[in-house]
C-alpha cells in the first residue's frame, strides 16, 4: 500500500487521511506506565509528562517486581501533580505483557500513551498525538507512532532514529520498527487490543504494528518528528538496537539461534487472536507464511512468493532465507 501523506504524517492503511473532527469536551488521556528498578530516571520522565502542553489526566501504574523506590516516586508525583493513579498488581511478567496488562486494566479515556520509565518527553508529545489520532466515540481504531531522538545517559544528543519505509502488514509481519514509548493510540484501538492478551509477542510494541497495520478498518499514522528522548544507559530493555557490523552479527544470531523461529510463533498466536478482525491485504500475507510450517511445498512457495516486504531488499532476502530454511 502506498503512503499518503498529511499534515508532516505518514498514513498506512486507513480509510481516511484526515483525522476525525473531535468532539467539543476535553479528551481524557491516560499514560501507562511499566516500572521494573527504575527510580534512578523515574523522576526525570515524570516531570516530562507534567510539563506537557496538554498534561494527562490519569497514569496507570504497573510495578514489575521492583525492589527500589520506583512505586513510592510515582505515587508521590501523582499526588503532586493532581494526576489520577490507577495502580496495576500481580507477579512477574516481562514489558510486553506488564504493558499490556496494565492497558487492559486501565479505565476507559479518550487518548492512551505507553511511557518507559527512563525517558524524558519532550513537551509537546501528548498535544501531537492528539492533533493526529482520530478520538472520540466515533473515531475507528487509530495508532500513531513517531520517531526518536536517541540520547545517552545524561541526555546528551547520540543521533536520530531511521525513518521507517514500507509501513504495512507486509513489513509488520517480519520486522519490528516501531518503538512503545512512542505510540499514542485512541479507545477503539485500545479495546481491540486487549480482547485478548499474547502469550507470544515478542514486544507489546510489534504486537501493536501488526494489529494497525493489519486490522480491518484500522490507521496507522507515522509521525517524523521526534517526540521522546530514547535514553540509551546499558540496562535498557531492548534498546535502540546495535549499528553497523554488531548489527549484522546480532541478525546472524537470530537466524541461528533458538529463538529463530520466534516470528511464527508470534503470528501463529496474532492469527488465533485477532484473525477475524483482519483485513483481506493481511489475510494475504499471512495465510503463506502460517502454511510454511506445514511442509517443504507450502515453505519454498512461501520463500519464493509471500508478499513479505522489509526495510531493504536484502532484508527482505535474508527473511525469504529462513522461511526456506525453517528458521522463521
Amino acid at each position: 500500500m502506498a503512503f499518503a501523506i498529511h499534515l508532516n504524517t505518514y498514513c498506512v492503511n486507513s480509510l481516511s487521511v484526515t483525522p476525525a473532527n473531535p468532539p467539543a469536551h476535553r479528551p481524557v488521556v491516560t499514560v501507562v506506565l511499566a516500572t521494573y528498578n527504575g527510580e534512578r530516571f523515574l523522576p526525570e520522565q515524570l516531570a516530562s509528562l507534567a510539563g506537557q502542553t496538554h498534561p494527562p489526566e490519569r497514569l496507570v501504574l504497573r510495578d514489575d517486581g521492583s525492589s527500589d523506590g520506583s512505586v513510592q516516586i510515582v505515587r508521590a508525583w501523582a499526588q503532586h501533580a493532581g494526576v489520577a493513579l490507577q495502580e496495576v498488581g500481580g507477579p512477574r511478567l516481562g514489558p510486553a505483557r506488564s504493558f499490556l496488562t496494565a492497558l487492559q486494566a486501565a479505565e476507559p479515556a479518550d487518548l492512551y500513551l505507553f511511557c518507559d520509565q527512563d525517558d524524558v518527553w519532550k513537551p509537546d508529545k501528548i498535544e501531537r498525538a492528539l492533533g493526529l489520532v482520530p478520538w472520540g466515540e466515533e473515531a475507528p481504531p487509530a495508532l500513531c507512532a513517531t520517531r526518536l531522538e536517541v540520547v545517552d545517559a545524561q541526555l546528551g544528543f547520540l543521533r536520530l532514529s531511521a525513518l521507517p519505509r514500507r509501513l504495512s502488514f507486509a513489513s509488520a509481519s517480519c520486522e519490528s520498527l516501531l518503538t512503545g514509548c512512542t505510540m499514542a493510540f485512541n479507545r477503539a484501538f485500545r479495546d481491540l487490543l486487549v480482547r485478548a492478551l499474547p502469550e507470544q509477542a515478542a514486544m507489546h510494541d510489534w504486537w501493536c504494528y501488526l494489529l494497525a497495520s493489519g486490522a480491518q478498518g484500522a490507521a496507522l499514522y507515522f509521525d517524523p518528528t521526534p517526540t521522546v528522548l530514547y535514553r540509551q544507559h546499558g540496562a535498557n530493555a531492548l534498546g535502540a538496537g546495535p549499528r553497523g557490523w554488531s548489527a549484522l552479527l546480532a541478525r546472524l544470531r537470530r537466524f541461528a539461534g533458538p529463538d529463530s523461529a520466534m516470528r511464527s510463533r508470534q503470528l501463529d498466536e496474532f492469527a488465533r487472536l485477532h484473525g477475524s478482525a483482519l483485513a483481506p491485504h493481511a489475510c494475504a500475507v499471512l495465510d503463506p507464511l502460517l502454511a510454511a510450517k506445514r511442509g517443504w511445498g507450502p515453505r519454498l512457495r512461501a520463500a519464493v512468493a509471500a508478499p513479505i516486504r522489509r526495510q531493504s531488499l536484502l532484508a527482505t532476502l535474508a527473511t525469504r532465507l529462513s522461511l526456506l530454511t525453517n528458521r522463521f
